[in-house]
């Protein structure tokens, strides 16, 4: 027994698919750089640590995160006292 299917190919479906072909082609050729890559993992990654502490009331926000993330010393602690500050620090 052959397979019938529920549909038959018109020319509007032919053109629909043919749509989606130049768009998927678009998309590949348009792929991110590699040498980008791990620039965008790593501010992705830190804008996911910020919006996971931030939620356990980290008081850091995303620019001192992405200092953070950077390697770089966060220079002015804010209104908080230090240990605090110091705390969220090693938090993130």
């Amino acid at each position: 027994m052959a397979y019938i299917p529920d549909f038959s190919i018109t020319p509007l479906l032919l053109e629909h698919a043919e749509h989606i072909a130049a768009l998927r082609e678009r998309i590949h050729a348009h792929a991110v750089d590699f040498a980008r890559l791990a620039a965008l993992q790593s501010d992705t990654r830190a804008r996911n640590v910020h919006a996971s502490t931030a939620i356990e009331g980290n008081p850091l926000s995303l620019e001192q995160v992405l200092t953070l993330a950077s390697g770089q010393p966060i220079l002015r602690p804010g209104a908080r006292s230090l240990a605090v500050h110091e705390r969220a620090q090693r938090e993130v």
